[in-house]
Formats: C-alpha cells, structure tokens, sequence
C-alpha cells in the first residue's frame, strides 16, 4: 500500500468485485484476493505495453471453474469444472 496513489482504486473484472479508497482496497486484497486465488492458477500474458508513465499488461487468468447446482453464474463453490488445456 506504501507504493500506490493516495486515493487508490482496484477493479477486478472477471468477477465485478473491487475497491476505491485506502482503506476499502486494503481490505479487498486482504479478504477477497491475496491468498484467494486458485491453486491451480495459471497466469498467460497475451500483451504489454510501455511507455513514459506505464505499463500495461493484459493476460489472461485461468483456473478451474466452480458452480452451484449446474447454474454457471451461481456462488464459486461447489462441482468443479476442469479448466481449459488451450
């Protein structure tokens, strides 16, 4: 947190879950994405981007898929679906 913005902000678009502010974007890394990610996770980058101010990634996250009763947008827990091999 010493390192970011004085008004942070984090979006986390795959699951439409993120934080604005010091405090709430602490507590987003702490509950909900530090030590949350899958075991099986594989990170692929498919680009990057540089220039003078930044650098932009963009990849891809892959990891098996968990749902509810067979509804695919229910709760992340569950049957497990195996990841893509592609």
């Amino acid at each position: 947190m010493r390192t970011m913005v004085k008004d942070p902000y984090v979006w986390h678009v795959p699951v439409l879950t993120g934080a604005s502010g010091g405090e709430e974007v602490r507590r987003f890394y702490s509950t909900r994405f530090i030590g949350h990610t899958p075991a099986d996770a594989v990170l692929r980058r498919i680009s990057r981007t540089v220039s003078a101010d930044r650098v932009i990634d963009e990849f891809v996250l892959e990891f098996r898929a968990v749902e509810v009763g067979g509804n695919p947008g229910g709760v992340m827990v569950g049957r497990c679906r195996p990841r893509s091999s592609s």
